[in-house]
């Protein structure tokens, strides 16, 4: 038969493994929330980064073929990096244009209003950003359909 000490101590030690358990979830779903933030920065950078060099395809596959190396996997390689200069540049344009297209959304009247039908969401109701935000759009349809003829 086990003692009053034996078995305090056996529950107890469960009691840790039970604690022990529930931090690792919840570090392991900190980690996950982490990292889906991080692969949503790095799409939002790739998109853009595609963009530009998509705009210079053509050039890329002209250097490819006279580049003259039997391996084409070299050859791209020289190919990309003489085109780094060029991706630079139109990197900076794609982004110009993205960032004046924010702006210009920004000073939207139907934008602010679904912004502000956002933050009214935010602050009441306390949903997370893309729930406000789904809300906000579905709530303010009429507007979308009263501005612009869609």
């Amino acid at each position: 038969m086990e003692s009053d000490e034996e078995t305090e101590m056996r529950s107890s030690q469960e009691s840790i493994e039970d604690e022990n358990s529930s931090l690792s979830e919840q570090s392991s779903s900190e980690e996950e929330e982490e990292e889906k933030q991080m692969n949503g920065r790095k799409h939002t950078w790739s998109r853009i980064l595609n963009k530009a060099m998509n705009r210079h395809s053509t050039q890329l596959d002209e250097l490819d073929e006279r580049s003259g190396d039997s391996r084409q996997e070299i050859a791209l390689i020289k190919a990309q990096n003489a085109m780094l200069p060029v991706y630079r540049k139109e990197l900076r344009k794609v982004l110009l244009e993205y960032l004046t297209w924010m702006h210009n959304f920004k000073e939207d009247r139907i934008f602010r209003e679904i912004m502000d039908t956002k933050q009214q969401f935010d602050d009441a109701e306390g949903f997370d950003w893309k729930e406000a935000m789904e809300l906000a759009v579905n709530k303010r349809k009429f507007l979308r359909r009263t501005g612009y003829h869609v």
